[in-house]
């Protein structure tokens, strides 16, 4: 263990000082940025997944990782210290380098952590969140883990730090982009699972929430799915992190064999010595250059276009999937129709269908108000749908009508222009009444307005 502590110094040593300093600052402004969304008393599983999201947008932006190993490997502080001590004979090992740069990733994390919980703890009352600190340390290192070498690469392939961390970031953005953001639901798992935000808060539900909360599974994770969806996503993760590892092993050595042969130049030219140390080494410098800008430049348009491809490529899934379950249910004759402002309903019936687990289908409206009404006139919709048959509606009175669907309004419109509203759901395979009406918004518009409109069946 002292062998082991004695090496981490040592490793810790290369790196430059003003590296980790400026890591660490930069790390913990995040972290008390984004800390911040945490606050507010909660139950305790969404105080929890309130903390999840916290971590999530750490992980979302890939600050920790991508500014660690950018200013670690690709500053010219770490440069001319690496070199230092592979000048004087010290065993400059990449995985020894890489375990202390992991090491300090994992101990930036697991503090961020913390961090959460203990800002949560002043907001909430209950003691069951603490108990949800070890699935969190333990699920948010070992993610961190993971991404660690993608990070590394990145840094190292580029080697200049300002360059890798834009790059960086905004290639963690993209896949956050297409993937779904903390907090927020997206789609499908085998989208949302690829992202590290979105595996967090699964495995985090499978570890902390009981059966009693299955049923709102797609409110916390964002998503619904069963625990065998998230094989694939972790497998991907994993592979991608061992492939990211070997190349930076690669690339270290490239960079550590220039960024001797730099500092002896330097080194010489302080001490007047005439010899170019390009020459003595037998390696022209400024070949070393020209490929290091060839590497970059072949980086930076695969990163470019990974930036603009990944959320492109999620959003045509989500488009193509939503577009496979889009079934229109009701749709006005040619020419629009008319209808009365005020009490009179536009009704009609539609059957839904089973989706998978993990498709969720709602119901609205969209259409266009064609004509009718004043120019200062304005109306507010009511459209709604309940699980039941055509016959059961036609026997309810007015005042059952009213209650029954006469509480969802939307927005004030005026009597031209299109409109939106609906998307309620689950859908199953049952029959389904759907209502539409308008109604007066400010006390002055009469009469009957021309519309057209769809009712649509789609994926949310």
């Amino acid at each position: 263990m002292h062998q082991l502590i004695a090496r981490f110094r040592e490793n810790l040593s290369i790196f430059s000082a003003s590296a980790l300093k400026r890591w660490f600052a930069i790390v913990f402004a995040s972290c008390a940025f984004f800390v911040l969304w945490i606050s507010g008393s909660r139950p305790a599983l969404e105080t929890i997944y309130r903390i999840a999201n916290y971590i999530g947008w750490l992980l979302f932006t890939g600050i920790p990782f991508v500014v660690g190993a950018s200013l670690l490997f690709g500053s010219q502080e770490s440069h001319r210290s690496i070199a230092d001590s592979a000048q004087k004979g010290s065993k400059v090992n990449f995985a020894s380098l890489f375990i202390t740069y992991v090491v300090l990733t994992l101990l930036v994390m697991a503090v961020a952590v913390v961090i959460g919980f203990v800002f949560a703890f002043v907001f909430s009352d209950p003691l069951w969140i603490l108990g949800a600190l070890p699935y969190m340390l333990v699920l948010t290192l070992a993610i961190s883990l993971l991404l660690c070498p993608i990070a590394a690469f990145l840094a190292l392939a580029i080697d200049q730090w300002k360059t890798s961390t834009v790059l960086g970031i905004s290639i963690f953005l993209a896949v956050g982009l297409a993937t779904g953001q903390p907090g927020f639901p997206v789609n499908y798992p085998e989208i949302a699972l690829l992202g590290p935000v979105h595996l967090l808060t699964a495995l985090l539900f499978i570890l902390v929430a009981g059966s009693e909360y299955q049923g709102a599974i797609d409110y916390y994770v964002g998503v619904s799915f069963v625990p065998g969806q998230l094989i694939l996503p972790i497998l991907l993760l994993i592979f991608a992190s061992a492939i990211s590892y070997v190349f930076s092993k690669r690339m270290f050595e490239s960079n550590l064999h220039r960024w001797t042969i730099e500092r002896k130049q330097w080194l010489s030219t302080e001490e007047g010595m005439q010899d170019k140390p390009e020459a003595q080494s037998n390696v022209n410098l400024p070949t070393l250059y020209e490929e290091l800008k060839l590497r970059r430049r072949i980086i930076a348009a695969l990163a470019v276009a990974a930036i603009l491809l990944i959320p492109l490529a999620g959003m045509g899934y989500v488009s193509v999937r939503q577009e496979e379950w889009t079934q229109v249910v009701y749709e006005s004759p040619a020419g629009g129709e008319m209808v009365e402002v005020g009490q009179q309903w536009l009704y009609g019936e539609f059957f839904g269908v089973n989706p998978p687990d993990n498709v969720h289908l709602a119901v609205g409206c969209l259409g266009e108000i064609l004509s009718g009404g004043g120019d200062s006139d304005v109306v507010r919709m009511n459209f709604e749908h309940r699980q039941m048959s055509l016959d059961e509606f036609l026997h309810l009175n007015d005042t059952e009508i009213e209650d029954m669907f006469g509480r969802s309004e939307s927005g004030n419109y005026g009597t031209s222009g299109s409109f939106s509203t609906g998307w309620g759901g689950p859908i199953h395979a049952v029959q389904y009444i759907w209502v539409l009406r308008f109604l007066d918004a400010l006390g002055q518009t009469e009469g009957s307005i021309s519309i057209s409109f769809r009712v649509i069946m789609r994926a949310t």
